[in-house]
């Protein structure tokens, strides 16, 4: 179903639905929706909002790990994948999104810290911090898996401003 096409469908709920109805929801969920239509619009979308199975988001999760590595890996001419220099974490453990070996961290001085869907950044760059490899710098990977399908956003790389102009004096600048 197509955007506009779930927002007409909830324009004509909304109308359908009488004073009694609405007292009734407002029972139901244990405070009051505000009386104006685009309140009810809101509160009706939020109500009927599909969320992704566990499985789903750890699958985002996964890819986005696996697909870090291999990025890596093509930058460093490094194996990626399960037994090699660099490897997307199991879900589950803590530290580093992804397993790096000694060798792929002084190609790759970063640790990166994978996050899809809705981002925090403070929180997002605070956990990059923590999980920090020795002698390299934070770098959040952000991926949004909600962009519509035939216009899907490549994943986002987030790093200290100070460091990256750092990196672009000394190798993009001759």
């Amino acid at each position: 179903m197509t955007k506009q096409k779930k927002e007409d469908l909830l324009k004509v709920l909304n109308d359908l639905l009488t004073k009694e109805q609405w007292d009734l929801i407002e029972k139901l969920k244990g405070h009051k929706v505000g009386i104006t239509k685009t309140a009810r619009l809101n509160f009706l979308g939020k109500l009927l909002h599909k969320t992704r199975k566990i499985s789903t988001r750890k699958g985002i999760a996964r890819w986005l790990q696996n697909w870090t590595a291999d990025k890596i890996g093509e930058v460093t001419e490094l194996s990626s994948g399960k037994d090699c220099e660099l490897q997307g974490r199991e879900m589950g453990q803590s530290g580093p999104d992804v397993r790096m070996s000694p060798k792929a961290r002084v190609l790759f001085p970063f640790t990166p810290e994978c996050k899809s869907g809705g981002l925090n950044i403070k929180s997002a760059i605070k956990q990059a911090i923590a999980n920090l490899y020795p002698n390299t710098d934070w770098m959040v990977v952000w991926y949004d898996p909600n962009s519509q399908k035939d216009n899907r956003n490549q994943p986002v790389v987030i790093i200290d401003g100070e460091r990256f102009f750092q990196l672009y004096s000394k190798d993009w600048i001759k």
